[in-house]
């Protein structure tokens, strides 16, 4: 379910980005603290989905999931960086 959770907010992240782009006037600044819900939110997921995987007995899909997370970093990276 985290790694589902985390997917989502690499979605809504993309969202705000948009948004941001046309965002003017008071908007801007409820977009600033958005942007940091969601980053924290997302930081969350991973770290619950990486203690998940910790416990995952079979390795195919430990390793699996850890690429798939690992991705999904990536991904959040790209574009939370301006």
């Amino acid at each position: 379910f985290q790694k589902e959770f985390a997917a989502l907010l690499v979605k809504g992240l993309a969202l705000r980005e948009e948004v941001a782009r046309h965002a003017q006037g008071s908007i801007a600044s409820d977009l600033v603290l958005s942007r940091h819900f969601l980053e924290a939110s997302f930081r969350g997921a991973c770290q619950t989905a990486r203690i998940n995987l910790e416990y995952m007995k079979d390795q195919r899909t430990r390793s699996e999931g850890t690429a798939a997370l690992a991705s999904l970093e990536n991904e959040f990276a790209a574009i939370a960086t301006p």
